[in-house]
């Protein structure tokens, strides 16, 4: 007598992508892939940080929120869905990052 066995499909399965995503993006730009955006980060008090939108953030064209990365602490950037897509598109888009430990950061993709 054969035993029936459980065979997984994921064709019903929805899958679902959320409009913030990529909170938390901590890669350094020198772990660059193909297609992916470094920002460039204006120094303050001395150090600097590092941040990049990746090809998957650009293709999703869905809003985000970046982490700055480096100096000892971090920062956060948001971009808008238009701005990810200006930034995939390769037009200059310019934020002003969080404000934290008593300072920003500009941050300036392409």
């Amino acid at each position: 007598m054969a035993k029936a066995g459980a065979v997984a499909t994921w064709a019903a399965i929805p899958v679902a992508i959320t409009a913030c995503g990529g909170y938390g993006s901590s890669s350094s730009p020198d772990d660059d892939e193909p297609g992916d955006v470094s920002g460039s980060v204006s120094q303050t008090s001395g150090h600097g940080h590092s941040v990049k939108i990746t090809k998957a953030q650009i293709d999703a064209g869905a809003a985000v929120t970046l982490t700055l990365t480096g100096g000892g602490h971090t920062h956060t950037v948001s971009l808008t869905a238009d701005e990810v897509g200006d930034i995939g598109e390769g037009a200059r888009v310019s934020k002003e990052s969080t404000n934290d430990g008593g300072h920003a950061h500009q941050v300036t993709f392409n």
